[in-house]
């Protein structure tokens, strides 16, 4: 309706002006349906923009949802690697201080050992020494028996 009054107006001002660019009406007719379905053609695509905007909030919705629920994933298998890792740790400090215990223990008892055959080599030294003389008397007795 408004388009039609300024085609009223165009047309009358266009009547009494003998310089105008647009002479004929008909011209002037056609150049506004001409506008008129560039108008449609633009409304049309203004309209397929918002459905592929829809589209692209929808997946973008989806991207969102499928972040967290990998977030939410990535913090379960954290706290569960987590919780195996002061397990192994604790694990780990028990054995570590087992062995020390252990080793103090073989420490205690190669000391012990090396102690009693310091003490066997030191005793068999002294029957060596004890053999030998009695077989260089028995040596000797035999020299003189001879």
């Amino acid at each position: 309706q408004v388009l039609a009054e300024h085609i009223q107006v165009l047309d009358h001002k266009l009547q009494g002006d003998s310089g105008a660019k647009f002479t004929d009406v008909q011209q002037l007719h056609d150049r506004v349906a001409a506008c008129e379905a560039h108008a449609h053609d633009m409304g049309a695509a203004r309209d397929e923009l918002a459905r592929a905007c829809k589209a692209l909030e929808a997946q973008l919705g989806q991207l969102h949802e499928n972040a967290d629920r990998s977030e939410a994933a990535f913090r379960s298998l954290a706290e569960q690697h987590g919780s195996a890792l002061e397990a192994a740790k604790t694990a780990s400090g028990r054995l570590a201080a087992d062995a020390k215990a252990r080793e103090a223990v073989l420490a205690e008892r190669f000391a012990d050992l090396e102690k009693k055959l310091a003490d066997a080599q030191h005793s068999n030294s002294e029957e060596l020494l004890q053999v030998r003389s009695k077989l260089e008397q028995a040596l000797g007795r035999l020299g003189h028996c001879e």
